[in-house]
């Protein structure tokens, strides 16, 4: 079986005054394509960007009838603007959509005839657009349902926490259960409900697809192993990428929610990607701890932190992607740094108050704290880190804090500063090794590094 994905996105509207330009459907695509092409989850990819309607409708006509085979999965997303005709059923906007001109768009009736054409056994369709969910009316009356999951789903939104809870409830349960049967169903995962937006990060990707990417990155894995390759597969299934997306977005508490149609399903849940890589049997043999600074000196962005939040150290990559430009000291408080966020004011200044409230015992504080950090900076633009912040398991309240970069809008150059800051690092680093014993017990060496430091203490308190 070959894994098939195309990929649509549709940011530029020149026809139709009303339909604002979108910077973000290009970002998502582009993200989801790295991920999906990465060998560990075997997608062969094609993407269709600002295209017309016509060419859409050929492309997938072409690409389902003559390069898939019935026993292929294939992944169809889209990320652009949703439109609603007046019996309420969804189209996706394309280069030429213009008004009061259906088919100037691609309706997702017309995708669910193509689906029906090429007679594929295995269909997930992703749709990161508003009013999505409205997709549904069309998935229904083209594909009978076959599963329980969310199959007797309906538009309206009368009932549908009672629903989605059954349909959570079902998909835990499916990822206990190792069935011998075909996989095989279709299946349509959408960011919305039929009246609800898609939202997106400003200047980032769209939510949904935010979590999309990160579940087939690894957070999404299913308790399921594949038996479609040799040895011990981790696997991302619909229901595990479900559930990640519908957690993401609710942990969000933005006014979102994702629908999830299945219909023809011949089991419980369906693999989409195998991930070899995650999984497996690993040797203790030649383990050996890493010394604290060297492994601090080459990672991601990371910085330490002392019982008051003050700047203990940072790496390399810390220094030369926030430090320096942002023109931060060791010894200041970690505040220098978050309120010149783009979201500090929106985000980061009311969670620290609510998680980290001041005048209480510190034993209070969360063991482990994460959030989205948004700096903007002259040399790397806009850059989207995933804040992972632990206690170190020390006697002193000290924390480790690691910046994972999401995004960044000018990513060639942020990998060359990372590059050449571990270069620079590893190669100092040798030559401190080979240097230092020899000068060590010299008495001028020892009187320059204490002059220094008085210097250095001095600036610190200035």
């Amino acid at each position: 079986m070959n894994r098939h994905a195309i990929l649509i996105a549709n940011g530029s509207f020149p026809q139709y005054k009303n339909l604002p330009p979108l910077e973000t459907p290009a970002k998502d695509i582009e993200r989801l394509s790295a991920v999906l092409k990465d060998n560990t989850r075997g997608f062969a990819v094609e993407t269709l960007k600002d295209c017309l309607s016509h060419e859409v409708n050929e492309r997938l006509e072409d690409i389902l009838n003559n390069d898939v085979a019935p026993e292929d999965l294939v992944l169809i997303y889209y990320s652009g603007h949703g439109l609603l005709d007046e019996r309420l059923h969804l189209s996706l906007a394309t280069f030429n959509t213009k008004p009061k001109c259906p088919t100037s768009s691609v309706a997702f009736s017309n995708v669910m005839a193509i689906l029906e054409t090429a007679r594929i056994r295995r269909v997930i369709v992703l749709l990161d657009c508003c009013y999505s969910g409205a997709a549904g009316k069309d998935f229904e009356s083209k594909s009978p349902p076959a599963s329980e999951i969310v199959a007797n789903e309906i538009l309206s939104e009368r009932g549908f926490e009672e629903r989605t809870r059954k349909a959570l409830e079902l998909t835990a349960a499916a990822e206990r259960m190792e069935s011998k049967a075909e996989e095989q169903g279709i299946y349509l995962m959408t960011a919305s409900s039929a009246s609800q937006p898609a939202l997106a990060q400003k200047e980032g990707l769209g939510l949904f697809t935010q979590h999309l990417v990160s579940g087939f990155e690894g957070k999404a894995l299913s308790n399921n192993k594949s038996a479609s390759t040799e040895g011990p597969v981790a696997t991302v299934t619909v229901n595990s990428l479900f559930r990640h997306i519908h957690k993401g977005l609710q942990d969000m508490a933005v006014t979102q929610t994702p629908r999830l149609f299945v219909s023809r399903a011949t089991t419980e849940d369906m693999v989409i990607a195998e991930i070899s890589a995650l999984v497996g049997e690993h040797s203790a043999a030649g383990f050996r701890l890493w010394d604290e600074v060297s492994l601090l000196e080459n990672t991601m962005p990371t910085y330490i932190l002392d019982e008051e939040f003050r700047f203990l150290h940072w790496n390399a990559a810390f220094q030369g992607i926030v430090a320096e430009p942002l023109k931060l000291t060791r010894g200041s408080h970690v505040q220098t740094f978050l309120e010149r966020l783009e979201n500090w004011k929106s985000e980061v200044s009311p969670r620290s108050v609510k998680d980290f409230p001041p005048k209480v015992p510190e034993v209070t504080y969360p063991r482990v704290h994460t959030e989205s950090l948004k700096l903007r900076t002259e040399k790397f633009g806009y850059i989207d880190f995933t804040k992972i912040a632990s206690h170190v398991r020390d006697d002193k309240g000290n924390w480790c804090v690691i910046l994972n970069i999401s995004y960044a809008e000018r990513q060639d150059t942020i990998w060359k500063q990372l590059r050449e800051a571990m270069t620079r690092e590893e190669s100092w680093s040798r030559y401190a090794e080979c240097y230092d014993p020899i000068i060590a017990d010299f008495s001028q060496n020892k009187e320059l590094v204490e002059r220094v430091v008085r210097q250095w203490a001095m600036h610190a308190t200035a």
